[in-house]
């Protein structure tokens, strides 16, 4: 759906603008998220929430989900998603 979408933006403004209400909704989820884990303590040492916020923004970004990769074949520790917590957030 999300190609779709990027495609029809550019021709059409209400897709245009839907797109930028997904993208700042995704976005405003994401740094809630960053902020969750910042407040719980549970970032990495040294990983600021803006720099959590960006991880989870590429990890989560619909041109990462459902795209081919070799992340399968590496540690996850080498990836964004190695300086996020590695255990579940108590909450």
């Amino acid at each position: 759906m999300y190609p779709v979408l990027l495609n029809a933006a550019d021709a059409n403004c209400e897709a245009a603008n839907y797109l930028g209400d997904l993208t700042t909704q995704r976005q405003q989820g994401q740094g809630l998220l960053a902020n969750a884990l910042a407040a719980s303590g549970s970032l990495k040492p040294g990983l600021k929430e803006e720099d959590a916020a960006d991880i989870t923004d590429t990890l989560m970004s619909p041109r990462s989900i459902g795209c081919s990769s070799t992340i399968g074949d590496r540690n996850l520790s080498d990836t964004p998603a190695g300086s996020l917590p590695s255990s579940p957030i108590d909450s």
